[in-house]
Protein backbone atom coordinates (compact mmCIF):
# COMPACT_ATOMS: atom_id res chain seq x y z
CA UNK A 1 0.00 0.00 0.00
CA UNK A 2 3.32 2.64 0.67
CA UNK A 3 4.64 1.60 -2.26
CA UNK A 4 1.34 2.38 -4.34
CA UNK A 5 1.42 5.63 -2.38
CA UNK A 6 4.60 6.53 -3.32
CA UNK A 7 4.05 5.98 -7.31
CA UNK A 8 0.69 7.89 -7.08
CA UNK A 9 2.72 10.99 -5.42
CA UNK A 10 5.89 10.46 -8.18
CA UNK A 11 2.81 10.35 -10.93
CA UNK A 12 1.36 13.50 -9.64
CA UNK A 13 4.96 15.37 -9.33
CA UNK A 14 5.84 14.04 -12.65
CA UNK A 15 2.83 15.39 -14.23
CA UNK A 16 2.62 18.78 -12.78
CA UNK A 17 6.62 19.41 -14.26
CA UNK A 18 5.78 18.33 -17.25
CA UNK A 19 2.78 21.15 -17.35
CA UNK A 20 4.95 23.55 -16.07
CA UNK A 21 7.99 22.22 -19.23
CA UNK A 22 5.14 23.09 -22.24
CA UNK A 23 4.29 26.66 -20.39
CA UNK A 24 8.11 26.96 -20.02
CA UNK A 25 8.76 25.55 -23.18
CA UNK A 26 6.41 27.31 -25.73
CA UNK A 27 6.50 28.27 -29.28
CA UNK A 28 8.34 31.51 -28.88
CA UNK A 29 10.69 31.63 -32.46
CA UNK A 30 9.69 30.17 -35.92
CA UNK A 31 7.29 30.71 -38.56
CA UNK A 32 3.23 30.64 -38.76
CA UNK A 33 1.55 31.63 -41.75
CA UNK A 34 -1.61 33.39 -41.12
CA UNK A 35 -4.48 33.72 -43.98
CA UNK A 36 -7.51 35.95 -43.95
CA UNK A 37 -10.65 34.44 -46.91
CA UNK A 38 -13.32 36.34 -48.00
CA UNK A 39 -15.78 34.31 -50.21
CA UNK A 40 -16.88 36.32 -53.56
CA UNK A 41 -20.53 35.58 -52.88
CA UNK A 42 -23.19 33.39 -51.11
CA UNK A 43 -26.61 32.60 -52.13
CA UNK A 44 -29.36 32.87 -49.17
CA UNK A 45 -31.52 29.56 -48.87
CA UNK A 46 -34.33 29.44 -51.29
CA UNK A 47 -32.45 32.19 -53.66
CA UNK A 48 -30.60 31.28 -56.52
CA UNK A 49 -29.04 35.12 -57.49
CA UNK A 50 -25.78 35.09 -55.41
CA UNK A 51 -25.44 38.22 -53.13
CA UNK A 52 -21.70 39.91 -54.38
CA UNK A 53 -19.03 41.02 -51.70
CA UNK A 54 -16.85 43.82 -52.62
CA UNK A 55 -12.80 42.93 -52.46
CA UNK A 56 -12.02 44.09 -48.93
CA UNK A 57 -8.32 46.34 -49.07
CA UNK A 58 -5.19 44.11 -49.60
CA UNK A 59 -6.94 41.04 -50.52
CA UNK A 60 -7.29 39.02 -54.18
CA UNK A 61 -8.60 36.46 -55.93
CA UNK A 62 -7.21 33.37 -54.10
CA UNK A 63 -5.24 31.00 -56.50
CA UNK A 64 -5.92 28.29 -53.73
CA UNK A 65 -9.64 28.58 -52.94
CA UNK A 66 -11.87 29.02 -55.58
CA UNK A 67 -14.63 31.97 -55.24
CA UNK A 68 -12.14 33.55 -52.30
CA UNK A 69 -10.07 36.51 -52.03
CA UNK A 70 -7.46 36.10 -50.14
CA UNK A 71 -5.10 38.00 -47.70
CA UNK A 72 -1.39 35.99 -46.61
CA UNK A 73 1.42 36.58 -44.60
CA UNK A 74 4.17 34.81 -42.80
CA UNK A 75 4.96 35.72 -39.32
CA UNK A 76 7.98 35.27 -36.99
CA UNK A 77 7.02 34.85 -34.13
CA UNK A 78 10.79 36.12 -32.86
CA UNK A 79 9.65 39.06 -33.98
CA UNK A 80 6.52 39.45 -31.10
CA UNK A 81 8.77 39.94 -28.33
CA UNK A 82 5.92 42.41 -26.54
CA UNK A 83 2.57 40.02 -27.23
CA UNK A 84 -0.35 42.34 -26.90
CA UNK A 85 -2.19 39.93 -24.04
CA UNK A 86 0.71 40.18 -21.86
CA UNK A 87 2.36 37.07 -20.26
CA UNK A 88 4.89 34.76 -21.41
CA UNK A 89 2.85 32.71 -24.17
CA UNK A 90 2.00 33.73 -27.71
CA UNK A 91 -1.24 33.24 -28.52
CA UNK A 92 -3.28 32.86 -31.98
CA UNK A 93 -5.09 36.90 -31.18
CA UNK A 94 -1.16 38.18 -30.78
CA UNK A 95 -0.17 36.66 -33.90
CA UNK A 96 -3.45 38.02 -36.42
CA UNK A 97 -2.85 41.50 -34.13
CA UNK A 98 0.47 41.60 -35.16
CA UNK A 99 -1.10 40.74 -38.97
CA UNK A 100 -3.20 43.66 -38.84
CA UNK A 101 -1.08 45.88 -37.55
CA UNK A 102 1.43 45.32 -40.01
CA UNK A 103 -0.94 45.30 -42.87
CA UNK A 104 -2.25 48.17 -41.88
CA UNK A 105 -5.83 48.02 -40.53
CA UNK A 106 -7.14 50.88 -38.28
CA UNK A 107 -7.41 49.58 -34.71
CA UNK A 108 -9.93 50.03 -31.50
CA UNK A 109 -11.66 48.16 -28.46
CA UNK A 110 -15.15 47.71 -29.37
CA UNK A 111 -16.49 50.30 -27.02
CA UNK A 112 -14.01 53.20 -28.89
CA UNK A 113 -14.66 51.42 -32.45
CA UNK A 114 -16.24 53.53 -35.57
CA UNK A 115 -18.31 52.46 -38.43
CA UNK A 116 -14.57 52.67 -40.37
CA UNK A 117 -12.55 51.10 -37.80
CA UNK A 118 -11.26 47.91 -39.91
CA UNK A 119 -9.87 45.70 -36.48
CA UNK A 120 -12.69 45.44 -33.36
CA UNK A 121 -12.30 43.69 -30.31
CA UNK A 122 -13.21 43.28 -27.06
CA UNK A 123 -12.34 41.56 -23.87
CA UNK A 124 -15.19 38.49 -22.57
CA UNK A 125 -14.69 38.56 -18.86
CA UNK A 126 -17.79 36.62 -18.31
CA UNK A 127 -17.96 33.92 -20.93
CA UNK A 128 -21.36 30.93 -21.21
CA UNK A 129 -18.31 28.49 -22.11
CA UNK A 130 -14.74 28.85 -21.03
CA UNK A 131 -12.44 30.99 -20.11
CA UNK A 132 -12.22 34.93 -20.49
CA UNK A 133 -10.42 35.63 -23.66
CA UNK A 134 -10.32 38.18 -25.95
CA UNK A 135 -12.95 38.48 -28.98
CA UNK A 136 -12.47 39.88 -32.42
CA UNK A 137 -15.68 41.28 -33.92
CA UNK A 138 -14.60 42.84 -36.73
CA UNK A 139 -11.70 42.51 -38.98
CA UNK A 140 -10.82 43.87 -42.60
CA UNK A 141 -13.87 45.95 -42.22
CA UNK A 142 -16.58 42.64 -41.74
CA UNK A 143 -18.55 41.85 -38.83
CA UNK A 144 -20.72 39.07 -38.20
CA UNK A 145 -23.58 40.09 -40.58
CA UNK A 146 -27.23 38.52 -40.47
CA UNK A 147 -28.37 38.93 -43.49
CA UNK A 148 -31.46 36.07 -42.94
CA UNK A 149 -33.73 35.44 -39.65
CA UNK A 150 -36.74 34.39 -38.85
CA UNK A 151 -38.49 32.85 -35.30
CA UNK A 152 -36.60 29.52 -36.22
CA UNK A 153 -34.27 30.13 -38.82
CA UNK A 154 -31.21 32.21 -39.51
CA UNK A 155 -28.45 33.30 -42.13
CA UNK A 156 -25.78 35.26 -42.51
CA UNK A 157 -21.50 35.39 -42.05
CA UNK A 158 -18.95 35.82 -39.77
CA UNK A 159 -15.74 34.44 -39.04
CA UNK A 160 -14.34 31.72 -37.99
CA UNK A 161 -10.89 30.36 -37.13
CA UNK A 162 -8.81 27.30 -37.87
CA UNK A 163 -5.52 26.52 -37.13
CA UNK A 164 -4.25 23.91 -39.43
CA UNK A 165 -0.64 21.65 -38.60
CA UNK A 166 2.21 21.94 -40.68
CA UNK A 167 1.75 19.01 -43.76
CA UNK A 168 -1.63 18.29 -42.86
CA UNK A 169 -3.81 19.49 -46.66
CA UNK A 170 -7.56 20.77 -45.55
CA UNK A 171 -9.71 22.97 -47.54
CA UNK A 172 -11.09 25.54 -44.41
CA UNK A 173 -13.44 26.39 -47.38
CA UNK A 174 -15.43 22.91 -47.40
CA UNK A 175 -14.55 22.42 -43.59
CA UNK A 176 -15.30 18.48 -42.08
CA UNK A 177 -17.75 18.59 -39.25
CA UNK A 178 -16.36 16.92 -36.20
CA UNK A 179 -19.40 15.23 -33.94
CA UNK A 180 -16.75 14.24 -30.95
CA UNK A 181 -15.80 18.15 -30.46
CA UNK A 182 -19.12 19.60 -31.95
CA UNK A 183 -16.99 21.78 -34.75
CA UNK A 184 -15.26 21.55 -38.05
CA UNK A 185 -12.05 19.63 -37.78
CA UNK A 186 -8.76 21.82 -36.95
CA UNK A 187 -11.52 24.72 -36.19
CA UNK A 188 -10.30 26.89 -33.06
CA UNK A 189 -13.21 26.30 -29.80
CA UNK A 190 -12.13 28.93 -27.50
CA UNK A 191 -10.75 32.33 -27.68
CA UNK A 192 -7.61 33.06 -30.25
CA UNK A 193 -5.92 34.06 -26.79
CA UNK A 194 -6.60 31.28 -24.96
CA UNK A 195 -5.31 28.91 -27.94
CA UNK A 196 -1.25 28.69 -28.18
CA UNK A 197 0.75 29.91 -31.23
CA UNK A 198 2.45 26.72 -32.73
CA UNK A 199 5.13 27.00 -35.08
CA UNK A 200 4.87 25.87 -38.73
CA UNK A 201 0.51 25.67 -38.32
CA UNK A 202 -1.43 27.63 -40.91
CA UNK A 203 -3.99 30.02 -38.77
CA UNK A 204 -6.98 30.83 -41.31
CA UNK A 205 -9.61 33.53 -40.14
CA UNK A 206 -12.40 32.52 -42.51
CA UNK A 207 -15.39 35.11 -43.05
CA UNK A 208 -18.27 31.71 -43.33
CA UNK A 209 -21.48 31.59 -44.95
CA UNK A 210 -23.80 29.81 -42.79
CA UNK A 211 -27.61 29.29 -42.03
CA UNK A 212 -29.05 27.12 -40.00
CA UNK A 213 -32.45 26.27 -38.74
CA UNK A 214 -34.39 25.09 -35.61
Amino acid sequence: MKTAKKLTALLIVLTLLFALSATAFADTTGTVTVTFLVPESYTLPGETTPTTISCPSGYSASADFDGFYEYTVNVNLAEISNPFTGGNDLNVFDVIYKVVSAKPESIATLANATSSTQFVYHVDNSPQIGVAGYVIDRLSGLETDTVQSTSNSWAGLFWSVYGVPSGVEYDVTDPVYDEATYSNEYQLTSYTSNTEAETGYTYYMVYEYSSMSW
